[in-house]
């Protein structure tokens, strides 16, 4: 759960180690193979967040065998310290279903991988949306104030209504993914009683 840091080591090479192809024999003989399928850095020169779909194949005596869930998304947070004159690069690394803060993943890996059967995996990929849509209305709001054709205190209060439209979006959205989990969950036995 904590960071894990490779004395001098640059961001390149930090990145590089995370994505790398790997391949082992697991106990009951079958070969895994995984490879980076697609990966994008997101952050300034110090610190950031890399995003990478992975893809794993597992052959079993030359036969490919069939898995639920071959790809998923891999979140590393990225830091630089000097501890001790040492610059080097560490990383925290994370999958979807953890829930992660950061929300600034492609939405094009989406489409690559399903959506686990997580609670925390919706939520993250609907945050991920909903910032987008933020980013945009910003965007779309300053054009218009470099343009002049609106107010900054218009501006702002139309940019206040958005957010607050979008959390409550967020909140029912938040409540049907908490009772469709319930609901899943829920022993027989105590929906009958």
């Amino acid at each position: 759960m904590g960071w894990t840091f490779m004395p001098f080591s640059t961001r390149r090479e930090t990145i590089n180690g995370l994505v790398e192809s790997r391949e082992w024999v697991q106990k009951d003989g079958s070969k895994v193979e995984r490879k980076c399928i697609a990966k994008c850095y997101k952050g300034s020169s110090f610190a950031g967040t890399l995003y990478a779909v992975f893809e794993d194949k597992v052959t079993k005596d030359g036969v490919a065998v069939p898995l639920p869930d071959h790809r998923w998304i891999f979140i590393a947070l990225l830091r630089y310290s000097n501890y001790q004159n040492e610059r080097s690069w560490g990383y925290k690394d994370m999958e979807e279903s953890m829930g992660p803060c950061e929300s600034k993943c492609p939405l094009s890996y989406f489409d690559m991988v399903p959506c686990p059967d997580s609670n925390e995996a919706r939520r993250w990929r609907e945050r991920c949306r909903w910032d987008r849509e933020v980013v945009a209305l910003k965007t779309s709001l300053n054009k218009k104030l470099r343009k002049g054709e609106i107010l900054r205190q218009d501006a702002q209060l139309q940019y206040n209504e958005a957010v607050k439209a979008l959390r409550e979006r967020m909140a029912v959205q938040d409540a049907a993914f908490q009772k469709e989990l319930d609901e899943k969950y829920t022993p027989a036995e105590a929906v009958t009683a």
